[in-house]
């Protein structure tokens, strides 16, 4: 019995091998081509030889195929945290599925420390609690207030600080932004607003911070960073109870689709965590208490941050405190 190929829409890139209809040119991509025609003449070994012919339709299934980086090289400087993302290597997935993640299976570290957050892997390198030196968290500083121009999702400046207090080199900072109010054991607690809709750093407030030697500072939120740069901004409830879609329309309506984009690129996921910890400045979040008293309110004070003494911690719970002149 013999077998060919005689027509078909695709005849040029068939043959018949060994009894076997077998694609001789190319390979079978859905994404290139979702279907193949092709006619077949089979002839059988009887005298006279009789023959039969069909016309097939080849139908390719869409498999799921992993994704490719036309990139291979990321550029970095030094002295600064590193963030690697999916962006960074130019990956690409044929079928348009989102890209989640991006694993790192072989990195050498010359010091500093690798944690995985969020697709994204952090290269940071800064104190544990007990190695922050004792005259950082005693000294002169401030509490700014800023609540009475700080509203859902807005951001803080440097130039909102500065035209309130004067800001010394090495000033112990605090920044009432009115939202305690709103933690779970304030006055107007609502969790949503204190943990979704809480204003944050203005890129701009890092190099500030640095130029200022800043060593420790503070806010009355869940964050220093904003939520566009935080989980609950990125990724937090996606395809469930969607918050990060609410965060989003919500920015993209406030500041404009452009502007926000600006604001909180994909390098800036935990700007004030990655880009400050390696300079050793590093924050206090969710302070409350007394910080709304009138008495403290954009003066020049000395202030105290005590954290529980944790061996090699990354972080600790803390005491504050405000100390007036008598």
């Amino acid at each position: 019995m013999s077998r060919d190929v005689v027509g078909g829409a695709d005849q040029a890139v068939f043959s018949v091998v060994g009894g076997n209809l077998v694609l001789t040119d190319g390979i079978l991509d859905a994404e290139t081509q979702a279907s193949y025609e092709v006619t077949v003449t089979v002839t059988d070994d009887g005298t006279p030889g009789l023959t039969y012919q069909e016309t097939f339709t080849i139908t390719v299934n869409d498999l799921n195929e992993a994704p490719v980086a036309t990139g291979k090289t990321v550029i970095a400087s030094e002295d600064v945290p590193l963030v690697i993302g999916a962006g960074d290597f130019s990956f690409t997935d044929v079928e348009g599925d989102a890209l989640v993640s991006v694993t790192i299976t072989g990195l050498t570290l010359n010091g500093g420390t690798l944690t995985h957050s969020a697709g994204a892997v952090n290269v940071t390198n800064g104190m544990t609690i007990d190695e922050i030196p004792i005259e950082w968290l005693y000294g002169p500083g401030v509490i700014v207030n800023l609540s009475d121009e700080l509203d859902e999702l807005d951001v803080y400046t440097p130039e909102m600080i500065e035209k309130r207090v004067e800001i010394k080199e090495g000033d112990i900072l605090l920044l009432h932004t009115g939202w305690h109010k709103y933690a779970q054991d304030g006055p107007e607690a609502d969790e949503i607003k204190y943990i979704h809709m809480h204003p944050g750093a203005h890129p701009d407030m890092v190099p500030w911070l640095l130029e200022k030697k800043i060593h420790i500072w503070g806010v009355d939120e869940v964050s220093t960073d904003h939520p566009m740069n935080l989980p609950i901004g990125r990724f937090l409830g996606k395809d469930t109870h969607g918050y990060c879609d609410k965060v989003q329309a919500k920015c993209a309506e406030k500041f404009g689709e452009e502007k926000a984009k600006e604001l909180f690129p994909d390098s800036a996921y935990q700007l004030t965590h990655n880009a400050l910890f390696p300079h050793h400045c590093m924050h206090v979040e969710n302070l409350g208490g007394d910080i709304s008293a009138p008495e403290l309110q954009n003066k020049r004070l000395t202030l105290g941050v005590f954290p529980w003494k944790f061996k090699g911690g990354e972080a600790a719970f803390c005491r504050a405190v405000a100390f007036l002149e008598v």
